[in-house]
């Protein structure tokens, strides 16, 4: 990710404990970036694994152009498949990625505008 992105504000290592459930051993580490946090988990502490992504900035466009401060409309025309969580336009949204993972984008819409995106990948 350093390569990628380069140095983060800030970074953050923990092990999970036993309230953890069946991720307790596992380590979770946090990148924060100005615009960007990202957290990823694993198993040993040695290879990490993205699990979400929340952009509050238009530093970090998706791989169709989408950006934090673009219109509604403008992800709408990009993003048709819409996720069967409840949530549907104008307001927060949720694009699901495929059909067969557990792998989400989320707009947060605020007056038209997306003040926020979310990627998210749900470990069973």
């Amino acid at each position: 990710m350093k390569q990628l992105l380069g140095k983060p504000k800030s970074e953050k290592v923990e092990q999970l404990g036993w309230d953890a459930g069946t991720f307790q051993g596992m380590y979770v580490k946090t990148l924060a970036y100005d615009g960007m946090e990202m957290t990823m988990y694993s198993p040993k502490g040695d290879r990490f694994y993205v699990v979400n992504m929340r952009v509050t900035g238009p530093a970090y466009p998706t791989s169709l152009g989408n950006r934090v401060g673009d219109p509604a409309s403008r992800v709408l025309k990009k993003f048709a498949t819409i996720a069967k969580d409840g949530r549907e336009p104008p307001d927060s949204f949720a694009y699901a990625v495929n059909d067969y993972m557990y792998i989400d984008l989320y707009f947060v819409i605020k007056e038209g505008i997306v003040s926020e995106r979310y990627y998210e990948y749900l470990i069973d």
